[in-house]
């Protein structure tokens, strides 16, 4: 299968200052503040078509809003392009089967990657190599360039990100390339709220001690 549609990755700007240089972990913070979209309204319209008159064509355009944004999440976390296609078909047909069971306490979005979540940590734990999730691996001298033309330090942050355990990546991937608050990240997770600021805490850290390793100390501390 091909991914030609990951999410590209937030873009570092060197040379351009350490406020500049924070967008690449900064973007949740910015989204927070924001009410709710026009998106979740729409959303929930859908949702409650899939509902109520159980709309295949309704279904059909949450789908395809959805896989743009789920796709890359399920790679980044799995690197596997058959598990990818397995979980997203799996979170699709059980938003088909539970599009009742929403009642709107949450957005839309965080009730489906509280789906996606679980179920991504279902079929991996299924698959042998889907213990790679579980994996934390501090040596960065595995990482290959996927050739999505991005800049040495994008290239190196993944890296790290990549090398956490699964619950800091998770958190990681949650807050900053999915821009969810950290209240959402909570209810996504199944944890308290404190737990997710401790593991986005360690996770940070964990980043800038492997690059710090790698590369040596400098302005690692301006990105994390």
């Amino acid at each position: 299968m091909a991914l030609a549609s990951h999410a590209p990755a937030p873009e570092l700007k060197p040379g351009a200052g350490a406020h500049n240089r924070m967008e690449f972990l900064n973007t949740a913070h910015k989204i927070d503040a924001q009410p709710a979209s026009a998106d979740d309204r729409i959303d929930r319209g859908l949702i409650a078509q899939i509902a109520e008159a159980r709309d295949t064509a309704a279904m059909k355009r949450f789908y395809e809003q959805y896989r743009p944004r789920l796709i890359p999440f399920f790679y980044r976390l799995t690197r596997d392009d058959q598990m990818v296609e397995d979980v997203f078909n799996e979170v699709m047909l059980k938003i088909w089967d539970s599009a009742y069971q929403y009642r709107g306490q949450s957005k839309v979005s965080t009730w489906v990657y509280t789906i996606a979540y679980r179920a991504c940590l279902r079929v991996l734990k299924k698959q042998r190599s889907g213990w790679r999730l579980f994996e934390s691996r501090e040596d960065l001298d595995e990482f290959h360039d996927d050739g999505n033309n991005e800049v040495p330090e994008q290239q190196a942050l993944r890296a790290a990100i990549q090398r956490l355990s699964g619950e800091h990546r998770m958190v990681i991937e949650l807050c900053y390339f999915q821009g969810y608050a950290l209240e959402d990240i909570s209810h996504i997770v199944n944890c308290p709220l404190n737990t997710v600021k401790t593991r986005l805490h360690h996770a940070r850290k964990k980043m800038r001690q492997m690059l710090e390793k790698k590369y040596g100390a400098g302005e690692w501390s301006d990105y994390l």
